[in-house]
């Protein structure tokens, strides 16, 4: 059984930290990064990009919360496999129809 510790920061464009958080590896980054961004950082008064990894993908509501309440975009890259699966279910249904 390893030890492990997920330690995900949030930095400025200079690379200095503006707040960490030490967690079980096992959490979900999302989760993670919702809550660092809700109870460590202050409101902006302009919106403020954050840019993470698809790990930090999070749903339209939490997204909402966090530009609401801290005016804060989190710019992460598309999920890919959703086209992957229509295209899919798009060639399937073609395939039974005839």
């Amino acid at each position: 059984h390893k030890q492990a510790i997920k330690a995900t920061f949030i930095i400025d464009n200079n690379n200095v930290p503006l707040c960490y958080s030490l967690e079980n590896p096992t959490r979900n980054d999302s989760r993670v990064g919702y809550e660092l961004i809700n109870s460590k950082l202050d409101k902006n008064k302009k919106i403020t990009y954050i840019s993470a990894d698809k790990g930090y993908i999070l749903n339209k509501t939490d997204r909402d919360h966090i530009l609401k309440t801290k005016n804060i975009v989190i710019a992460t890259p598309k999920k890919k496999y959703k086209n992957k699966i229509k295209k899919e279910r798009k060639r399937l249904h073609r395939a039974f129809i005839r």
